[in-house]
């Protein structure tokens, strides 16, 4: 599929700042992210988006020529999309000199020094993940040659790297007006994938008893599940109590999470969790794993736990019996311009200021 952009990518001057996403899942933090800053003008800069060949173009931003259908499952299957997206990326890269490659994926971070080896353009690397093995990806920014952007300062000391010495972006959210106060739920949302431990999540409210909410609701139940067993699995263990609703995905479920709510996610490995930031910004009580963006914030109403049932039911229990102070929505909101895309955009055109200098790219200051 060759989208509109790809023509006026060819035909215009300006540097072109490619995403590369890579697969054909249209969800999750990554996506969102992305959307968000192919929305911001960045003076001097084209930005586009690359996906499957199969992916529905949601704008003139995206170039949909990839062959790799998905992305960050695991270390060999990310190999695999690398190889099968090179020769398609690699061509387009040399018909459109002036590219900057902007890696989000474990795909797009291994095909980086790949294309680099025949196509001299400079490289971002944002590691939205905490991988396990640091050292194979540290090669990899070396190999590249990359400017490397993390997403939290936890995913920046998980890879042996100083907060105070690196590019940190974090996920821009539109802070929400005062939100209304809800139901008193427990809300989880997130892909239905083993390692989000939504089986902890029920495990523990069942557990929680009558410490817990009146009711616990799932969001993330897909038509095209990425682990169809664990979903059906999630099904037939939220089938056991009439308490538990699971629902489809639904980008607006926001709108139904009050300031009463508590919101609970359990991810391992999460290396940030932008769910987790929107619910912050409502001023939900939250229950969350121990190693979270949210240890740097304020934890005023934030219940840490170990991936353990005990602990997440303990934690569920503590949550519901805590009454948060009014001010706690007002509280949180002082953290608004730190998770701003105004203030991403900032820090990235300073990056691409560089980057655009030292190369040639272009003489048009950002």
């Amino acid at each position: 599929m060759k989208a509109a952009y790809d023509d006026k990518a060819g035909t215009s001057s300006k540097p072109v700042l490619l995403h590369l996403v890579g697969g054909d899942n249209p969800r999750g933090g990554l996506m969102s992210y992305v959307r968000q800053l192919i929305k911001t003008d960045i003076e001097g800069i084209q930005q586009c988006v690359w996906k499957h060949a199969g992916y529905p173009a949601e704008s003139e931003h995206f170039i949909c020529l990839g062959k790799g259908k998905t992305i960050d499952v695991n270390l060999s299957a990310d190999l695999r999309c690398a190889v099968l997206d090179f020769l398609p990326l690699n061509r387009w890269v040399g018909q459109h000199p002036s590219t900057i490659l902007y890696a989000h994926s474990r795909t797009g971070t291994i095909l980086s020094p790949l294309i680099r080896l025949f196509r001299r353009c400079p490289v971002l690397i944002h590691v939205h993940g905490r991988w396990r093995n640091t050292g194979f990806h540290r090669l990899l920014w070396r190999l590249a040659n990359a400017t490397v952007i993390f997403n939290s300062p936890g995913t920046c000391r998980h890879f042996g790297v100083a907060p105070e010495t690196a590019h940190i972006h974090t996920p821009p959210i539109r802070w929400p007006n005062r939100p209304e106060p809800g139901q008193g739920r427990l809300v989880a949302c997130s892909a239905i994938v083993p390692i989000k431990n939504i089986h902890l999540i029920i495990d523990a409210f069942n557990v929680a008893g009558d410490g817990a909410p009146r009711s616990l609701h799932i969001h993330g139940v897909s038509p095209q599940p990425l682990n169809p067993a664990y979903q059906q699995r999630m099904i037939e263990l939220a089938k056991k109590n009439p308490r538990i609703c699971l629902h489809d995905w639904d980008e607006r479920w926001l709108d139904h999470l009050g300031s009463d709510d508590i919101f609970i996610h359990a991810s391992r490995l999460e290396s940030f969790g932008i769910v987790m930031l929107e619910a912050f910004a409502r001023g939900c009580r939250m229950v969350v794993a121990q190693d979270t963006f949210l240890n740097d914030l304020s934890l005023e109403g934030v219940y840490r736990a170990d991936l353990t049932v005990e602990s997440l039911a303990k934690a569920i229990s503590l949550a519901h019996s805590y009454r948060p102070p009014s001010s706690l929505w007002e509280a949180r909101r002082t953290f608004e311009k730190q998770f701003s895309i105004e203030t991403t955009r900032q820090k990235l055109c300073a990056i691409l200021t560089v980057l655009t200098g030292a190369t040639g790219l272009s003489q048009k200051a950002l």
